[in-house]
């Protein structure tokens, strides 16, 4: 692609030392898009990093995490395939998370996207509920 020369700028702004979360997460989407259909194993292996920070006193963002599954995804990376399967295992449904990873499973290889889960209102009174007009008086 005519913006690889861009990559070694992108990469040094996704790095965790300061930066943005915003501008991190941007970054590593830039580099997905860059790479999209070329996995780049060492790139692949700072996901890994990112996705699995959980420093008790600096957590990776939630936004940077999702960014690299899609990264994974959009490069097509068949090394990560068991990676994702793994964590996507690990959420609920209503987890972005999950589904970055079940798109990003289904760009590698053909995984279905999740379904959406059934909204179950719970029955019982509701506190704006239709009060007869002889009730009311």
């Amino acid at each position: 692609m005519k913006y690889a020369e861009a990559l070694p700028t992108l990469k040094r702004a996704a790095q965790k030392n300061g930066i943005a979360f915003t501008v991190r997460s941007s970054a590593i989407w830039a580099v997905g898009v860059i790479h999209s259909g070329k996995s780049d194993s060492a790139f692949v292996k700072f996901c890994y990093e990112r996705i699995l920070d959980e420093d008790i006193f600096n957590p990776e963002a939630g936004i940077v995490k999702q960014a690299c599954v899609i990264a994974l995804g959009q490069m097509k990376s068949a090394e990560a395939v068991a990676f994702l399967l793994e964590r996507h295992g690990k959420l609920e449904n209503i987890s972005s998370f999950k589904w970055a990873c079940s798109w990003s499973l289904n760009q590698i290889n053909g995984h279905p996207i999740l379904e959406f889960d059934p909204i179950v209102i719970a029955p019982g009174v509701w506190f704006l509920d239709v009060v007869d007009a002889e009730e009311g008086e």
